[in-house]
């Protein structure tokens, strides 16, 4: 298993996983982000999650819990829970091999009244053939779960099977051992370029620190940082936001950044590796233009990384007030890639009750999906207490001081996020957004900074597209299927408060056989189908065959009546798919299709 929180192996991208998350979000769009589910099994059994094919469990988050519930994992097909326990204790003390210092528990939140506990669980559960957790008892909590699933021919190096040293050592509040810096710059930032480091060569940045006055305020000092004679900043932010401390010094201390107080003096660090293969250049902006000095260090390792599969690292930084009922753009970037960290303040309204919304490869519906801002960064219940995790963190308590709920709307909070238990990789762009205010409806004051990993060029292209309600378009892809009913529908995307409601006209299959051709590039290193579908009806489910090959098994559980469109993207394997530009698909089950895309992945 790639270990993350060796930082080393951030850079590192994947053509063989797909990221989702499942999550107790309102369904109707309000802000009721407890108590719902996937579905219900009978009048007590909630699902939680529930998918078929190979995957792991990354990360999962609980709060306002009881041991009124209780929560069940189903592996493979079993027909008994694997692990069954009251829910309070499980995200406190863990069940069965989902323990140890991975398993955490403890009060992030401080809403009067409010049950402001929270449990994060990051110890892998991997599965092979299929996994559902279901809940039986007081089913209204808060949930959100980041999984991933693989594709059938992912190595085993891509799987999450076990736990790394570095994994272990972040969990026992171990900082991991850092090498000296090797390069060393005292500066004074008088002007508003000031150059830190210029490099022609290859290396690796594995860190970046600097040193100030305790009075120093360097949230006005930007960091601009590009790399291999580009002309475009990759890195472009205040470097408050590349400490992750967003909000003035206030001591943090995880795997990826570090800032504590020695000897009357101030110390970031940011140690998120920074490849580069021919040269490296970078800068400070200070635009107040007034004299600070600083100490800068640096590590400059050897860049042994293999340029086809790394990315360049990038900080993209954002600020400024919301719009009404548009969620607020963390980021949108193109290419292929992973994302790694967040680092976000928010001052002013109901600010901290927007779910997020991340949408992967061009998907219409987001495969993040989720219950709140404070819940994105792992809190519970705002206004939150100062805590660190090698996660996530909350880097003040905007309450001390003696500051009431109310006065708190109009003080500036912060928080981080980075993503070592689960990169979310994407192949063909994403699009990252968080409602402000409990679904949009305030004017905020925003600033936020996304770290990725990034290639220019995207891991996949769209090489066909199948419109069922077209009789041209079925004809010419030889689009045949048994057992169908007509199907329009009129509703809206999930994820999109302030869309349009759509009309589509498609077709409703009950264990039909369906089949149509699909261009594909013969130099593939596999194939996605995604299928526009209805979220409002039985589950869908289809065993896929190409040219008479079985490839595995298409699966949605999520039922919303709501806003009822959502897409579902199933990987083909390359096995099935080299060499060939056209291929024939089979589907054989119960679903409904309005549309599908065909992506080819590029080798």
């Amino acid at each position: 298993m790639t270990d993350y929180y060796s930082l080393n192996d951030l850079p590192k991208l994947t053509s063989y996983r797909r990221v989702k998350q499942v999550s107790s979000f309102d369904r109707r769009e309000e802000n009721a982000d407890y108590g719902q589910y996937l579905r219900y099994e009978n009048e007590n059994t909630a699902v939680l999650l529930d998918e078929k094919g190979s995957g792991c469990i990354r990360s999962m988050w609980f709060a306002v819990t009881s041991d009124e519930a209780v929560i069940n994992f189903w592996f493979d097909g079993e027909e008994t829970p694997r692990y069954s326990s009251p829910l309070k204790s499980f995200i406190k003390n863990g069940v069965g091999e989902i323990t140890g210092d991975g398993v955490t528990y403890e009060q992030r939140g401080q809403w009067e009244g409010g049950d402001c506990f929270c449990g994060n669980i990051f110890v892998p559960v991997p599965f092979e053939k299929s996994l559902k957790i279901t809940s039986v008892g007081k089913n209204d909590f808060y949930y959100h779960i980041l999984y991933e699933m693989y594709a059938e021919d992912a190595p085993e190096n891509e799987r999450g099977t076990a736990l790394g040293k570095a994994y272990k050592e972040a969990f026992s509040k171990k900082l991991p051992e850092r090498k000296p810096a090797n390069y060393e710059k005292d500066v004074v930032l008088d002007c508003e370029y000031t150059d830190v480091y210029h490099f022609d060569g290859s290396g690796v940045i594995t860190e970046l620190t600097v040193e100030a006055d305790e009075e120093t305020d360097i949230s006005n000092v930007l960091a601009d940082i590009s790399f291999d004679g580009d002309t475009i900043s990759y890195v472009a932010c205040p470097l408050s936001h590349l400490f992750a401390e967003p909000i003035g010094f206030n001591g943090i201390s995880t795997v990826a950044a570090h800032s504590r107080k020695e000897n009357g003096k101030i110390i970031y660090s940011c140690y998120l590796p920074m490849p580069f293969w021919s040269k490296c250049a970078v800068c400070f902006v200070n635009t107040p233009k007034d004299g600070i000095k600083l100490k800068v260090r640096m590590r400059i390792e050897e860049n042994t990384y293999d340029p086809d599969t790394t990315g360049y690292f990038h900080a993209d930084f954002r600020k400024g007030l919301t719009e009404l009922f548009d969620d607020w753009l963390l980021g949108e970037f193109h290419g292929r890639g992973s994302i790694v960290g967040l680092v976000q303040t928010c001052k002013g309204g109901q600010w901290c009750e927007g779910n997020e919304h991340f949408f992967i490869d061009g998907e219409l519906s987001p495969s993040i999906n989720g219950t709140g801002t404070e819940d994105l960064y792992l809190g519970c219940y705002w206004p939150n207490v100062k805590y660190d995790s090698p996660v996530a963190g909350c880097v003040k308590n905007i309450m001390d001081g003696g500051y009431s709920i109310r006065e708190c709307f109009d003080r500036r909070a912060g928080y981080y996020r980075f993503f070592h238990d689960i990169p979310i990789s994407f192949e063909n762009g994403i699009k990252l957004t968080v409602q402000h205010g409990a679904v949009g409806q305030t004017y905020s004051d925003y600033s936020s900074c996304v770290f990725s990993y990034r290639q220019e060029l995207s891991g996949m292209r769209q090489t066909d597209f199948i419109d069922v309600s077209s009789e041209a378009s079925r004809l010419f892809h030889d689009y045949n299927a048994t057992n169908t009913e007509q199907r329009e529908l009129t509703s809206k995307l999930e994820g999109d408060r302030k869309a349009m409601k759509l009309s589509r006209r498609g077709l409703s299959h009950k264990n039909s056989v369906t089949s149509f051709k699909a261009a594909v590039d013969p130099e593939n290193n596999g194939v996605v189908l995604r299928m526009l579908t209805e979220l409002s009806k039985e589950i869908r489910n289809a065993k896929v065959k190409v040219d008479g090959v079985f490839v595995g098994e298409l699966y949605d559980s999520e039922y919303n009546d709501f806003a009822s469109f959502g897409d579902i993207d199933f990987m083909i394997p390359p096995s099935a798919t080299k060499g060939k530009a056209l291929i024939n698909i089979e589907l054989d089950g119960t679903f409904t299709d309005f549309e599908y895309k065909v992506f080819t992945k590029k080798k």
